[in-house]
């Protein structure tokens, strides 16, 4: 894996940034064919955001080869256009979210930083995580996720009472933390299990940390 600071010198990554409060959030950037760097991510409840990269950023560069790179430039692109004419709603949902070749994305209730991340690699037939392997986390583990979500779920309640509703009884499915998956982008042996990303992931927070 291997990570920088500023915009990102690949035609494709995956940004992660620090948030107020601790939190972590991704997204995807793209290199257009004028060299202008672009980042689209998932910021909240039917707020998709399409803008100019910022270079306060940390990327991870990708492990991806030259068909995958065009073809995930290509959906980013198409998914930038959507997401200047659609709102996305916020969810949990990880698995069964896709970026269709339109660059609608489907979803069963909506996504967060992460899903939206997953759907754009799953869309250009990468499948970034094996989820399954995130069934069974540790106790500890278990319940910090389940913290995130409550606090995620009482955010979203101030601006978006009803989707809050509908969103809170997702509350305890898996969830995948943005270091995680900003990490597997940057590994070659894919899906990766949550035992392989563990110690990646913290060597990204690491570096972060300290740069």
């Amino acid at each position: 894996m291997v990570i920088q600071r500023g915009l990102p010198e690949t035609r494709f990554a995956v940004f992660i940034t620090p948030l107020h409060g601790g939190q972590l959030h991704v997204g995807i950037a793209w290199r257009d064919d004028d060299g202008a760097v672009w980042a689209v991510h998932q910021s909240g409840h039917s707020n998709l955001r399409v803008e100019v990269c910022s270079d306060q950023a940390w990327w991870v560069l990708p492990a991806l080869d030259v068909d995958e790179v065009s073809l995930l430039v290509y959906r980013s692109a198409r998914i930038a256009r959507w997401g200047q004419e659609q709102a996305l709603p916020f969810g949990f949902d990880l698995e069964g979210a896709t970026a269709r070749e339109d660059g609608r994305l489907s979803y069963e209730i909506g996504v967060n930083c992460v899903g939206f991340v997953l759907a754009v690699f799953r869309g250009a037939c990468v499948e970034l995580l094996d989820l399954a392997t995130w069934e069974q986390p540790d106790p500890t583990r278990r319940e910090e996720d389940r913290a995130a979500q409550r606090r995620m779920v009482d955010q979203l309640r101030s601006w978006a009472p009803t989707q809050a509703s509908v969103v809170e009884r997702q509350v305890g499915v898996l969830r995948v933390r943005p270091e995680e998956v900003a990490a597997a982008s940057g590994m070659r042996e894919r899906p990766v299990t949550m035992a392989d990303i563990t110690p990646v992931a913290g060597r990204l927070l690491e570096a972060m940390l300290s740069g």
